[in-house]
C-alpha cells in the first residue's frame, strides 16, 4: 500500500525502496496540471525526476527485490501499468540512479 506525504499542502503518494536507499513518489510540484515520478533520497536530498513524458504518471510502487518500478500512466489515452528496471549506481557522481522504461 502507498504512503502519502504532504508537500506545499499537495499529497504525494510514494513507496519506500525495499534497501530503503529510495523514496518514490508522484507529484505536479513541477508541473501543475502533470503527475511525474520523482525519486529521493530519505534525508530528503537528491530529488529528481524519474519520469520523463508529457503524460501522467502516478501510484508508483518498488517490486518486492527492488529491481523495479511500476506505476499507473495515461501515456497511451487511457491509464495503464507499466513497469521500469532500476538501478542504482552508487559510483555515479551525482548518485542517481537509471530507470529504463
Amino acid at each position: 500500500m502507498p504512503n502519502q506525504l504532504h508537500c506545499r499542502g499537495k499529497s504525494l503518494i510514494s513507496a519506500l525502496a525495499p534497501s530503503g536507499q529510495w523514496l518514490l513518489f508522484s507529484s505536479n510540484i513541477e508541473t501543475p496540471n502533470q503527475q511525474e515520478l520523482y525519486l529521493v533520497k530519505p534525508n530528503g536530498i537528491l530529488a529528481f525526476s524519474a519520469s520523463h513524458s508529457s503524460a501522467n504518471e502516478v501510484w508508483p510502487q518498488f517490486s518486492p527485490d527492488g529491481k523495479y518500478i511500476t506505476f499507473s500512466s495515461n501515456k497511451t489515452g487511457t491509464s495503464q501499468v507499466y513497469i521500469m528496471d532500476f538501478k542504482p549506481r552508487a559510483t555515479c557522481p551525482d548518485d542517481a540512479p537509471t530507470v529504463d522504461s
